[in-house]
């Protein structure tokens, strides 16, 4: 495995919060694959472009690339981020949620998102009740034009949604808690989700403590999911 900067072990300078990684051959990913990733966090003057000589880095953190033979739907995606601010004591917490997504589809009244051979059934650490205690297998109704009128809540309607773990209840509140196998949108990026499994580490305060590493628990999402199928049949 590499970035895009052939040969190995080259090191880029960048200032996006984002930095892509790639597999030589992404067909052909193996358990075995390894490869490793150091960050270095540098404060630097306003505009600066590039890091003075002999600067020392303010943060430094290395992570280990594994591959992964199970494949998933490639509409799968887990996004990292943190809880919005303004709550619990305006404390901010970590935290990791994966999705199936999809684009907005010309002329679509609703959409059904069919879901066959979910894992999970009774596991440790599944927060999504629907996976844990009602079976593999689930279908979802997005209605983009529903509207909520108290007290009745109609079948189908889409939640907004503000990036990884910011959520939009019916009153228009922010909130760090999600609806499992709830309908989303995402103004922003023009998309809409569905919110599979999620991680969020509320430290002392979590119910669920002691809370296992991070990694183990996305691993166990991809384990549930290895089998898995999906289906978005569009309705016009």
């Amino acid at each position: 495995m590499s970035d895009l900067l052939q040969p190995n072990a080259k090191t880029v300078d960048t200032r996006e919060r984002e930095v892509w990684y790639f597999h030589n051959s992404p067909l052909n990913i193996q358990d075995t694959d390894r490869d490793t990733v150091t960050v270095e966090v540098f404060e630097v003057p306003e505009g600066a472009t590039t890091i003075p000589a002999g600067a020392e880095p303010i943060a430094r953190m290395g992570a280990e690339v594994r591959g992964d033979e199970r494949n998933l739907d490639s509409r799968i995606r887990i996004e990292y981020g943190q809880t919005p601010s303004g709550l619990r004591g305006g404390e901010r917490f970590e935290c990791a949620l994966m999705s199936l997504y999809f684009k907005p589809a010309p002329g679509a009244k609703t959409y059904v998102v069919r879901i066959q051979g979910v894992g999970g059934r009774g596991a440790d650490y599944n927060w999504n009740q629907d996976f844990k205690y009602r079976g593999p297998n689930h279908s979802v109704l997005f209605d983009p034009s529903a509207v909520y009128v108290p007290p009745s809540v109609p079948a189908g309607l889409v939640y907004r949604r503000d990036g990884a773990c910011d959520f939009i209840t019916l009153s228009g509140d922010h909130v760090d808690g999600f609806g499992a196998l709830a309908p989303y949108y995402d103004p922003v990026k023009d998309e809409f989700s569905l919110a599979l499994f999620g991680f969020i580490a509320f430290g002392d305060d979590d119910p669920y403590r002691p809370l296992p590493p991070l990694e183990y628990v996305i691993d166990l999402w991809h384990e549930w999911l290895k089998d898995a199928t999906f289906e978005v049949v569009v309705n016009r």
